[in-house]
């Protein structure tokens, strides 16, 4: 069982660590590609938006 667990915290850590080396990343190449972030940001804000106004919520 203590395998099993800490099998599943590095694979945890391991993740982690991608997910922040991408948003390092991502931070250093936004001067180097500032149109396109502009481009996946308004895109990413116009799906936010159709999200607000057609709500998938089942009440």
């Amino acid at each position: 069982m203590s395998k099993t667990y800490a099998d599943e915290q590095s694979i945890h850590g391991a993740l982690k660590n991608s997910l922040l080396i991408s948003i390092i990343a991502y931070w250093r190449n936004e001067f180097k590609f500032n149109l396109t972030l502009m481009g996946l940001e308004s895109l990413l804000y116009g799906a936010f938006c159709s999200g607000w106004q057609y709500p998938n919520v089942d009440l």
